[in-house]
């Protein structure tokens, strides 16, 4: 018995983003598991836009999730505002802005309690943890 790849179900792919000032923390779910993992962390750098685009490439992602604070600065909202733009226009997907209220401190919490001392990759766990989140509510 052959399976007819045109009736595969297609697997949500999601990726969260936690904007931070120097650098960004991504973390990635697909939908129909429920778990969010952390991804790594990128640079805010010439390059964050292109990388930005590989990675919704390779995992082959249909939803970004984009952390948006209660306090923002001027300049990260209009980072923020061109990074929805690229993704919506230039990729062509959908992106939902969420509260990213406490995430940072959850998360550096979270390393702690897990005895990492090195807690410099607290904005891949705040994504992860924002992601973990977005999943329970949209079950």
């Amino acid at each position: 018995m052959s399976i007819d790849s045109k009736n595969k179900s297609k697997i949500s792919h999601i990726l969260a983003i936690d904007f931070g000032k120097s650098k960004v923390g991504l973390a990635f779910s697909e939908m129909e598991t429920g778990l969010a993992f952390a991804l790594g962390i990128i640079p805010k750098d010439r390059d964050f836009f292109e990388t930005i685009k590989k990675i919704v490439e390779e995992k082959e992602i249909d939803r970004v999730i984009l952390g948006k604070p209660k306090w923002t600065e001027e300049e990260r909202d209009w980072k923020r505002e061109r990074l929805v733009d690229f993704i919506q226009s230039s990729l062509g997907i959908k992106v939902e802005l969420v509260e990213e209220m406490f995430t940072s401190k959850m998360a550096q919490e979270n390393m702690k309690e897990a005895g990492k001392k090195n807690i410099s990759q607290d904005d891949s766990e705040a994504a992860r943890i924002m992601l973990q989140d977005w999943l329970e509510e949209n079950k």
